[in-house]
């Protein structure tokens, strides 16, 4: 008898349909839910925890490309903070439609954008899933089940968390799309048109997230083990590394030419590389915006890439690296090992400022897929005995992959609905609707300096000069390393200035203070503002629901 009929002749198949079953309806709909909310409801339901601040940076530089004004955010510099397939993705999408579209109008285009991207990674998750799970103890409604608990895990935990740009998305695409390749054909599948296309996704995947450089190390360092006394292999690496370098080139130097470094200056005020101080990082990464559970799942990856790295190394030494690495599936083992080690190293001992869930976001897959390799050998070893035990397992493994994944949706609706009757309850207001307070409160060509404000600025479709510098350039930072903000206003126009209050400063007489500290000198800039000023304040929910405020600004 086959090991598929050994499954599907278990007296609890019935009970695995229906399960099966269920969990499809429900990631159905957790993602019809996540559409509704991205595309058809207020922009403030999302922002509750659904669509982060971040995103707005990125939608308003690229509608300000395709309204004429450069990669910008500001609108009257060019920006070099942020990751470049994303902006050309959107700028594209705004290309298509008119320019007068309103700008809620183009949120949700990006919004569109930034859910079909999501999508496509999870067919694409599926894919690499599916061929895990051809293994002989996966059969039958086993099978069905796990591939459902797997779909259940990246829509309700993956595509459920907070939005910072399709970034994150086009790292899940291109990322699972080639891991994909590497598990059917190995790092180097012979042929000029595989070559020609892994080294695409390697170059698209950097462009999509500049911190993706480890996966592009990982892969070409194991390329290179394997061409090793391989014939005609290091021409294959020859054509993978010119097209990756070929799609890399123009951002490296363009951005070498234009800001004199190719490091977007986001990537450089985020990390204290060379500078390693393990304590600080840990601070920054407990206590940034990384949820409890990001947290909690960069710490499995992090343990289980460390020892499947030292198991392969020690593999290696024993049995050659040709042996060790033999088949697609043990390379693409250790190409995500290496990666998810280095991309997660460097966030533990270089973080600054803050830590996002889209900082190692392939981490999610590299999880998956480790849990479903541990079931598999838990179920071929017990097969060996009891055939009933060995299909136990396949399913009790399903089952908590799936309760994990419909306890994190059930924690993700409790806080969206918390925030939400919090919000109603305090008074506050969401950023978008802050954004377009602003719009009405400040004339048109008005330029506005201060604070970290995407999703505002993108809503008040004004000139904001982003205050923490992130989405900025060099320019700006070195500006404030010279202690010469004012003059940087006075040279920009500024006439307003938004920063974060309370109610009994705001209604003092005496000047207020606005401190604006350098990312990369530390050095603090000082301006005063009168009180009377302000013309617009509200309770912005962030956090304790802030009173963020937009005062004149008279130098």
């Amino acid at each position: 008898m086959t090991d598929s009929k050994w499954f599907e002749s278990k007296p609890f198949v019935r009970i695995a349909r229906i399960a099966t079953a269920v969990l499809a309806a429900l990631s159905a709909s957790a993602l019809l839910a996540i559409a509704w909310l991205l595309l058809f409801a207020p922009p403030g339901a999302a922002m509750s925890g659904l669509v982060a601040d971040d995103a707005g940076y990125y939608i308003a530089i690229a509608r300000n490309f395709a309204l004429g004004f450069g990669a910008s955010f500001d609108r009257l510099h060019p920006t070099n903070g942020f990751n470049p397939l994303e902006f050309a993705v959107l700028s594209g999408v705004f290309r298509l439609l008119p320019r007068s579209l309103p700008v809620l109008a183009c949120y949700r285009a990006a919004m569109l954008a930034d859910f079909l991207v999501g999508l496509a990674g999870l067919w694409l998750f599926m894919r690499l899933v599916s061929r895990r799970l051809a293994a002989p103890a996966f059969g039958g409604e086993s099978r069905r089940l796990m591939l459902a608990a797997c779909a259940a895990f990246y829509a309700m935990f993956v595509l459920a968390k907070s939005h910072y740009g399709v970034d994150a998305w086009l790292v899940l695409l291109i990322g699972n799309a080639y891991f994909v390749r590497v598990q059917k054909r190995g790092l180097l599948a012979p042929g000029a048109g595989a070559a020609v296309a892994d080294g695409a996704l390697l170059g698209l995947v950097f462009l999509a997230r500049v911190d993706s450089l480890p996966l592009l190390v990982a892969a070409f360092g194991l390329m290179g083990l394997l061409a090793i006394g391989t014939r005609g292999a290091w021409r294959g690496i020859g054509v993978r590394a010119s097209i990756c370098a070929l799609l890399a080139a123009p951002f490296v130097v363009s951005n070498q030419i234009q800001f004199g470094t190719w490091l977007p200056v986001s990537a450089h005020i985020k990390s204290a590389f060379p500078r390693i101080d393990v304590a600080a990082s840990l601070a920054v990464i407990r206590h940034s915006s990384l949820p409890p559970l990001d947290q909690f799942a960069f710490l499995v990856a992090f343990v289980g890439s460390l020892v499947t790295t030292v198991w392969l190394l020690s593999r290696a030494r024993r049995d050659g690296v040709r042996e060790a690495l033999s088949d697609g599936p043990s390379q693409l083992l250790a190409v995500m090992s290496l990666y998810v080690l280095a991309r997660l190293s460097y966030m533990l001992l270089f973080s600054r400022c803050d830590v996002q869930g889209s900082y190692g976001i392939l981490s999610h897959v590299y999880n998956v897929l480790g849990f479903v390799t541990l079931i598999e050998a838990a179920a071929a070893r017990t097969g060996a005995r009891s055939r009933r035990l060995a299909s136990s397992v396949v399913v009790a493994g399903a089952a908590a992959l799936a309760a994990f994944s419909l306890a994190v949706l059930a924690l993700k609706v409790q806080v969206l609905m918390g925030r939400s009757a919090q919000r109603v309850h305090e008074g506050w207001v969401d950023d978008a609707t802050f954004g377009e307070a602003v719009r009405r409160a400040t004339p048109e060509g008005a330029v506005i300096f201060g604070g970290s404000f995407g999703v505002a600025g993108l809503f008040a479709d004004r000139a904001w000069i982003n205050g923490d510098g992130v989405a900025n350039s060099y320019a700006y930072q070195r500006a404030l390393a010279a202690g010469a903000l004012r003059e940087y206003l006075h040279a920009n126009r500024v006439g307003f200035v938004a920063f974060l209050s309370d109610s009994a400063t705001l209604r003092g007489v005496a000047p207020i203070p606005v401190n604006v500290t350098g990312a990369l000198s530390g050095r603090v800039n000082t301006i005063e503002i009168d009180p009377r000023d302000a013309v617009l304040a509200r309770r912005v929910a962030r956090g304790a629901g802030p009173l963020c405020v937009i005062a004149r600004y008279r130098p």
